[in-house]
C-alpha cells in the first residue's frame, strides 16, 4: 500500500502549534513502523519554502529522499478562486504522478490565506483519508463563524469534508461529533487517537525543589522573570481557550498562596494580542511579574517548562484532543484540565479535572495541590501512567490499519458499460495515396478501430477527403479545425515515422497532445528537415551529443543519438510495435522511459495471392526466378552487399534481383548504379522505385526468395518483413532489431554482423533447396498469424490508449481543460508564464536522464584567464566530452546574472567555446529530481544573492554541489580588500547548506573541515567534502596565441640562464613585495637575476607597483607582463631557469603543476598545499622565509645548486590530463557514500 501524506498541516499557521505537531509526529510514526508492504511518501509545499527546506531535512533520515514530493503555487495577486483552482491542479497534478494508494490529509481546515492548498480529488483511484482534529466552529457558529465569508467557507469545507473516504478522528469526542453532525456512516470513521513524543518529552517531574533552582536557568534562557514557582498553560487568545477564566482564577487565589505563585502562559504575543491581555491583567489587578506571557516557544523551551512548572493547568472549555495535557503529563508534570469534551478522556476524575466555567472549583483545585501534597504526588503518579497509554506508535498503527483495511475493501471499475457510445478518436497519419509504408498500415487498422472508436481522420493542410475511405463511416478534419475543435476529442492518435508526412505532427503533439505511436523510435529522418533540428538532439541527449555530431566521422551520428524526447515528453503514452524498440527505450531514457510505454505488435492481414500468370502479366516480365528485396532501398537495407552477393553466388546467372521499392538517397543512386553497371549482366538487376498497390502485391506472388536485411536499426518493425511472411514468401534475414523474435525455423537467420559470402551461400542454399523454402514459408506465415492478427492487435491497441488516458498524469491535461472552460486561468501573458511555471517546476515529467547543471555564471560573462577560469574551461571541455558514450547523465552548462530569477541553458556560450556549426539557443532550465547543480565556477557575490534559487533546486530534488578552489579570504582576510573577507564568509555560508563541497586539493579540503568545525559544526553531519587532483596538462583549444613587444628581450635573457619567473596577479598573497625586495639586495650587490612578474595588477599593490616601476632596475632585471599569453608562457615555462611561487596561502597552485610539463625547477614556500604537490613532482624546492634577507638567502643556496646542477630539463613525472582530473571530479559527483 502506497501512502501520499499531505504534510502541509506542518506547514500552516498552526505549524507551530497542536496541529502542526500532530501531523508531523503522526508522519514520523508512520514511517518508523517500518512494515514491508507500507510505501510512505510526503507532499509538501514548496511555495512556503522555509518549513518545505526544514520538514525535508528533518526527514533526511528518516525516508529516502525520492518519496518527498512537492508542488509550487503560481503567482498571486489574491486569493481568487481561480487561484485556488490554479493551485488544486498543480497540487493534484503532483499527487497523481507519485500514484499512491491513499492519500492522507493531515489538516483539512487550512483558510486560503495561510498559502497552503488543501483539496479532495473525488473520482480518482486513490483513497482520501483525512486526520479531523475537531469541529468545533460548527459547533460553536455564534462564536466562530459570524463573519458571513469565514462562515460560507467553513461549511463548504465541511460539504467537502463529507467526500472523503476515511475520517481519522483523533479523540472519541471528535468521532461521535462528526458521526452526529456529519451523519457520516460508521465504516466511514476511523478512531486513531493522540500520542506523546516520549522520548523528548520525558525527563521526569523535577519537583518544587529544582523547579526553584531551574527559576534563573528559565529567566536566563528564555528572558523571562520566573522567579517563583509558577503555574503553566499553554493557550490562546481564542474564546474556547478560556485564558480569561484563569486569569481570574489565578487572581482569586488566597494571597497567602498566590504570594509564592506566578501564572507563566504560552500563547502567541503580537500588538493586537497584547491590548487584550494588558487588559485583562488590569481587570484583576495583577501584574506582568504576576503573569508572563511567553510568546511563541520552541520545542527545546517548552518541555523545559513542562519540566519545571509547579502545576500544569488546561481551562480550555472544547478541544479535540488537548496535546498539551498529554505533553505536559509525558515530562511529569502534575496536571489539572477542565471536565469537557475531548478532555474527559484522560482518565477524568474529581482530582485532576475543575468545572471550566466555575471559578470557585478552578481555585480549589489549584488551593488543594499547593496545600495538600498528597494530592500533588497523586497528579504526579496519574500523569506518568496516563501519559504511557498515549503513544504515536499506536496511533501510527491504528490509522495504518484503517486505511489499509479501507483500501482492501474499495474497487474501482473502469471498464466500459454496455450500450455506451463510443469515444471519439482523432486520428493523426498519412494515409493513401501517400507513399509511406504507416499510410497503408493506417488504412489497415482504421478498419479494425472503428469498432472502439468513432474516428475521425485529421488531414493536413490544403488536403481533401481522401478517396480511399470514401465509403466508410469516418469523419474528416482539416489540422486547422482539429486545433480548434480539440477539446471535443475524447482521444487522439499520432504516427510517427520518419518521412515528410508526419512533419507537422511533431509540433501538433506538443500542443495537442495525444498517444503517440512511434514506428520508428529514432525520428532523425522527419527531424532533419526542421530548421531546429540541432535544438531536437540538444533536447534529447544534451550537448554532448551536438560536440560528438560536430566531431564525429560517423555519417549517421542521429541514428546513433535518437532525436525523439520531445515527442515522448509531449505524448499521454507511447506506442511501440517490438521489445527491440522498448529495449532503445530502455537504452536512451531508462525506466522512467519505458514507464511511459507499450508494445503492441504490427498488425498485418495475411493477403489474398495473385495467381502467378497473372502477376507477371501485370508486371510485364517472364517466368524466371526472382530474388526479391522489398520497401525503400537505403544505406542501412544493406542493399549494396545483396548484389555484391547475388553477383558472386550462382544465382547471377539463373535469376533476377529485383528491389521493389523507392530509392531517393542521391548517394546511394551513384553507388548503386556503379555497382550493377560493372556486372556481366546488369539487366538482371532491377530496382522498381515506388509502386502502386496492386504492383507491389504482384511481385510477391511471382518472387521466389525474399531478402529483407538491415543494420543501424532506428527501432522500427519491418513492415516489408512481415509482407514476406504473410505472403508465405521464405525469407532472408540477419538478426538485428525487431528480427530477434524470429526464429531459424520462420526465416533463414544470419548473424547480425554477416559477410558477403555469408549471404551467397545462403542465397545458393535457399535456391537448391525448394523444400527448405517451403518449411520456411509455411512456419513465417504462421508466426505472421499468431501474434499479428488485425483484431486482436486493434483489441490491444484499444486497451494500451485506454490505459494511458486512464492514467492520473494525465489529470493536468484535462483539468487544464476544464479551468479554460470555466474562465478560471490567468488571462494576462504574465499570469499564464506564472502558472505553468509552477506546473513545470512541481512536476517536470520529462523521461529525459538526469543533468549535471554545470554553472559557469562568470565565464559566460567575462573570461579573465585567471587559474580558476582555466580550470573551469577544461573541466567543462571534458565533461562534454566524457559524456559521449555515457548515457546515465546529461551535460548542461548553465548560468545567472545579477537581473536573471532563473538559471538557464547557456546555449549561445557553450555554441562559440566547442565551436558548434549550429547555435543553440539561451533556455530556462527544468530541473527534475534526480539532477545534479555543479558549482564549478567561483561566483561569490552572485550566489549569495541567488541563494533562493538553489534552495527551490533542492526542493526540486536536485543535489547542490560546490568546487572550493580555496577559502583563503576567511583564513586570510588580510591580503584582501576591506568587504571581501565578509563577502565570502557569506557566500561560504551558502555554497556549505548544500550536499556537497569539492575541493582542488587535499590542504584546501583540511581547511574547510577546520573552518566548518570551528564556526558551523553541526554541518559536518550531513554535509560531504572531498577532494580532487587538477591536471596540468595544456592544451591547444584552451591557448591565447601571441608574444609581446619585449619577446626577444626576455628570450634572451633566458638563454642567458639567469631569467626567473613568477606568475600569477600581482596581490598581496603572492609574496611579490618579499621577492621584490630579496632581489634588490641581490642587484644591489652586482648580482643579475632577472624577475620577470607574469600577471595583471591585483588589489592593495598602489604602493608594491609604484615601486616595481620606479625602481632603477626596471626594465634590465626587473620585467613585467601584465598581459601574457598562454602560447608565450609555455615558450618561458621552456626556457626560464626557475619559478618562484612566493605566495603566502593558495588553493593549489596551478602556474607550479602547469610549469612541470617542462621540468621547470621551481622554489615554492613552504605552505601546505606546496607541500602536497611536492609529494608528485621532484623538481620543487620549499622554502620558509620571514624576511627579505632570509629568502635571498635560501634563494641564493638554491640558484647555486641549479648551476652545479646543468642537466637537460626533465619534466618531473607525465602530465596530469584533464581528462583523469575530470574523471576523477565524476566520481566524487556521483559518490553517495
Amino acid at each position: 500500500m502506497k501512502v501520499l501524506i499531505d504534510l502541509q498541516g506542518a506547514q500552516a499557521s498552526n505549524a507551530k502549534r497542536g496541529i502542526g505537531r500532530y501531523s508531523l509526529a503522526l508522519a514520523e510514526s508512520i514511517f518508523a513502523l517500518e512494515l514491508d508492504w507500507l510505501e510512505v511518501h510526503i507532499l509538501l509545499n514548496f511555495s512556503l519554502r522555509e518549513t518545505a527546506a526544514d520538514l525535508r531535512n528533518h526527514f533526511h533520515s528518516k525516508c529516502p529522499q525520492d518519496h518527498i514530493h512537492g508542488f509550487f503555487l503560481p503567482d498571486k495577486d489574491s486569493y481568487s478562486a481561480s487561484f485556488y483552482a490554479q493551485a488544486s491542479l498543480i497540487r493534484n497534478f503532483v499527487i497523481d504522478s507519485v500514484s499512491p494508494d491513499v492519500v492522507l490529509l493531515t489538516s483539512f481546515f487550512e483558510a486560503p490565506e495561510s498559502g497552503v492548498v488543501i483539496d479532495l480529488q473525488t473520482n480518482s483511484k486513490h483513497l482520501n483519508a483525512i486526520v479531523l482534529y475537531d469541529l468545533i466552529p460548527l459547533l460553536h457558529q455564534d462564536i466562530y463563524l459570524t463573519n458571513s465569508k469565514e462562515k460560507a467557507w467553513y461549511l463548504h469545507k465541511v460539504k467537502k469534508i463529507k467526500e472523503a473516504d476515511l475520517i481519522m478522528a483523533i479523540s472519541k469526542y471528535t468521532e461521535s461529533c462528526t458521526k452526529r453532525e456529519l451523519l457520516i456512516s460508521a465504516d466511514r470513521l476511523a478512531f486513531i487517537g493522540g500520542g506523546v513524543d516520549q522520548k523528548f518529552f520525558s525527563r521526569g517531574y523535577a519537583g518544587p525543589s529544582v523547579a526553584r533552582k531551574n527559576r534563573k536557568k528559565n529567566a536566563d534562557t528564555f528572558m523571562l522573570q520566573i522567579k517563583k514557582n509558577f503555574l503553566f498553560c499553554v493557550s490562546g487568545i481564542d474564546p474556547r481557550k478560556n485564558l480569561e477564566f484563569l486569569i481570574e482564577g489565578f487572581s482569586k487565589l488566597e494571597e497567602s498562596i498566590r504570594a509564592d505563585l506566578q501564572l507563566v502562559i504560552t500563547c502567541k504575543v503580537d500588538k493586537s494580542t497584547t491590548i487584550i491581555l494588558d487588559k485583562l491583567l488590569d481587570k484583576f489587578s495583577l501584574s506582568h511579574s504576576d503573569v508572563i506571557f511567553t510568546g511563541y516557544v520552541d520545542e527545546l523551551q517548552l518541555r523545559q517548562l513542562y519540566i519545571d512548572c509547579y502545576l500544569f493547568v488546561f481551562p480550555s472549555w472544547e478541544e479535540g484532543l488537548g496535546l498539551p495535557v498529554l505533553e505536559a503529563m509525558s515530562c511529569g508534570a502534575p496536571c489539572i484540565f477542565s471536565n469537557v469534551a475531548s478532555l474527559k478522556e484522560f482518565e477524568a476524575s474529581e482530582l485532576n479535572t475543575f468545572d471550566p466555567l466555575d471559578i470557585s472549583d478552578l481555585v480549589k483545585k489549584i488551593s488543594d495541590v499547593i496545600e495538600y501534597p498528597s494530592k500533588y504526588l497523586a497528579l504526579v503518579n496519574l500523569s506518568s501512567t496516563i501519559a504511557k497509554r498515549y503513544t504515536w506508535n499506536a496511533v501510527a498503527e491504528r490509522a495504518i490499519s484503517s486505511l489499509k483495511e479501507k483500501t482492501l475493501n474499495r474497487k474501482v471499475d473502469f471498464q466500459k458499460r454496455d450500450g455506451e457510445k463510443n469515444l471519439s478518436l482523432a486520428y493523426l497519419s498519412p494515409l493513401p495515396p501517400d507513399k509511406s509504408g504507416i499510410a497503408d498500415y493506417s488504412f489497415l487498422l482504421i478498419k479494425y478501430l472503428t469498432k472502439f472508436y468513432e474516428i475521425t481522420v485529421i488531414l493536413p493542410r490544403n488536403s481533401k477527403e481522401k478517396s480511399s475511405f470514401s465509403d466508410s463511416n469516418l469523419h474528416f478534419l482539416s489540422e486547422e479545425k482539429f486545433k480548434v475543435r480539440f477539446d471535443d476529442f475524447d482521444r487522439v492518435l499520432y504516427h510517427f515515422g520518419n518521412s515528410k508526412f508526419h512533419i507537422n505532427y511533431l509540433s501538433l503533439i506538443q500542443n495537442y497532445p495525444g498517444v503517440a505511436v512511434l514506428h520508428d523510435f529514432s525520428l532523425d529522418g522527419v527531424v532533419s528537415l526542421l530548421p531546429e533540428r540541432e535544438k531536437w538532439l540538444w533536447v534529447s541527449h544534451g550537448i554532448s551529443a551536438n560536440y560528438l555530431k560536430q566531431n564525429s566521422t560517423e555519417k549517421k551520428i542521429d541514428v546513433i543519438f535518437p532525436q525523439n524526447l520531445p515527442i515522448i515528453d509531449s505524448s499521454l503514452g507511447v506506442i511501440l510495435h517490438s521489445n527491440h524498440a522498448l529495449n532503445m527505450m530502455q537504452k536512451w531514457y531508462g525506466d522512467e522511459g519505458t514507464f511511459k510505454c507499450e508494445v503492441v505488435p504490427f498488425l498485418k492481414e495475411i493477403p489474398q495471392k495473385l495467381e502467378k500468370k497473372l502477376a507477371l502479366k501485370k508486371l510485364n516480365i517472364g517466368d524466371e526466378f526472382i530474388v526479391a528485396a522489398f520497401g525503400y532501398l537505403g544505406v542501412s537495407k544493406m542493399n549494396l552487399e545483396l548484389i555484391e552477393a547475388w553477383s558472386e553466388s550462382q544465382l547471377a546467372k539463373k535469376s533476377i534481383l529485383v528491389f521493389v521499392g523507392e530509392l531517393v538517397d542521391s548517394d546511394l543512386t551513384k553507388s548503386l548504379t556503379t555497382l550493377i553497371n560493372t556486372l556481366p549482366e546488369p539487366n538482371r538487376v532491377l530496382i522498381t522505385n515506388w509502386v502502386d498497390d496492386q504492383v507491389y502485391k504482384a511481385w510477391f506472388s511471382v518472387a521466389e526468395i525474399a531478402v529483407q536485411l538491415r543494420k543501424n536499426s532506428r527501432g522500427e518493425t519491418s513492415a516489408a518483413l512481415l509482407d514476406c511472411l504473410a505472403n508465405k514468401l521464405p525469407t532472408i534475414t540477419n538478426n538485428h532489431g525487431d528480427t530477434l523474435n524470429l526464429t531459424s525455423n520462420e526465416v533463414y537467420l544470419l548473424p547480425e554482423n554477416f559477410s558477403v559470402k555469408a549471404l551467397g551461400r545462403a542465397l545458393e542454399h535457399m535456391f537448391e533447396n525448394e523444400k527448405f523454402r517451403a518449411e520456411l514459408a509455411k512456419n513465417g506465415l504462421k508466426h505472421v498469424s499468431e501474434n499479428n492478427k488485425p483484431a486482436v492487435c486493434s483489441a490491444t491497441y484499444h486497451s494500451k490508449i485506454e490505459k494511458f488516458y486512464r492514467n492520473e498524469n494525465l489529470k493536468p491535461f484535462r483539468s487544464i481543460e476544464k479551468l479554460k472552460k470555466k474562465n478560471l486561468l490567468p488571462v494576462t501573458s504574465v499570469g499564464q508564464q506564472g502558472f505553468v511555471n509552477a506546473l513545470v517546476k512541481s512536476n517536470s515529467d520529462s523521461v529525459r536522464r538526469p543533468s549535471i547543471f554545470i554553472d559557469i555564471s562568470e565565464l559566460t560573462q567575462r573570461d579573465l584567464r585567471t587559474g580558476i577560469q582555466r580550470v573551469v574551461r577544461n573541466i567543462l571541455r571534458n565533461l562534454v566530452i566524457n559524456f559521449v558514450t555515457d548515457r546515465t547523465f546529461r551535460i548542461e552548462p548553465v548560468f545567472i546574472n545579477p537581473s536573471m530569477e532563473k538559471y538557464e541553458f547557456a546555449g549561445e556560450f557553450i555554441s562559440n567555446f566547442l565551436e558548434l556549426n549550429e547555435r543553440l539557443e539561451n533556455k530556462q532550465i527544468e530541473p527534475k529530481r534526480g539532477d545534479i547543480f555543479l558549482g564549478l565556477d567561483l561566483a561569490p557575490i552572485l550566489i549569495p544573492k541567488k541563494k533562493e534559487i538553489l534552495d527551490e533546486l533542492v526542493l526540486q530534488g536536485v543535489n547542490i554541489q560546490f568546487v572550493v578552489y580555496d577559502i583563503i579570504p576567511l583564513v586570510n582576510p588580510e591580503f584582501f580588500p576591506r568587504g571581501a573577507h565578509e563577502q565570502f564568509k557569506l557566500w561560504f555560508r551558502t555554497v556549505s547548506n548544500y550536499q556537497k563541497l569539492i575541493c582542488i586539493s587535499k590542504s584546501t579540503e583540511a581547511e574547510v573541515r577546520h573552518w566548518l568545525k570551528t564556526f558551523f559544526p553541526e554541518r559536518l553531519e550531513r554535509l560531504k567534502i572531498r577532494n580532487f587532483k587538477l591536471g596540468n596538462s595544456l592544451l591547444s583549444d584552451d591557448l591565447t596565441h601571441g608574444y609581446p613587444r619585449s619577446a626577444e628581450t626576455i628570450l634572451k635573457i633566458a638563454k642567458e640562464k639567469r631569467l626567473f619567473i613568477m606568475v600569477g596577479t600581482v596581490e598581496p598573497r603572492k609574496g611579490h613585495q618579499q621577492v621584490l625586495d630579496a632581489f634588490n639586495l641581490m642587484w644591489e650587490k652586482g648580482e643579475d637575476p632577472a624577475l620577470l612578474i607574469i600577471g595583471k595588477k591585483g588589489w592593495n599593490v598602489d604602493e608594491l607597483v609604484e615601486q616595481i616601476e620606479s625602481c632603477k632596475f626596471f626594465r634590465k632585471h626587473l620585467l613585467w607582463l601584465k598581459d601574457c599569453s598562454d602560447e608565450f608562457l609555455l615558450r618561458l615555462y621552456a626556457e626560464a631557469t626557475g619559478l618562484i611561487a612566493a605566495s603566502y596561502a593558495e588553493g593549489y597552485g596551478l602556474p607550479v603543476v602547469e610549469s612541470q610539463n617542462f621540468g621547470l625547477s621551481v622554489f615554492a614556500r613552504d605552505i601546505p598545499v606546496f607541500r602536497e604537490i611536492n609529494e608528485s613532482f621532484k623538481n620543487i624546492h620549499l622554502f620558509s622565509a620571514s624576511s627579505a634577507q632570509r629568502l635571498q638567502q635560501s634563494f641564493i643556496k638554491w640558484r647555486n645548486g641549479l648551476e652545479i646542477s646543468k642537466s637537460e630539463k626533465t619534466r618531473s613525472i607525465e602530465p596530469d590530463c584533464w581528462e583523469n582530473a575530470t574523471k576523477e571530479l565524476q566520481k566524487i559527483i556521483f559518490d553517495n557514500s
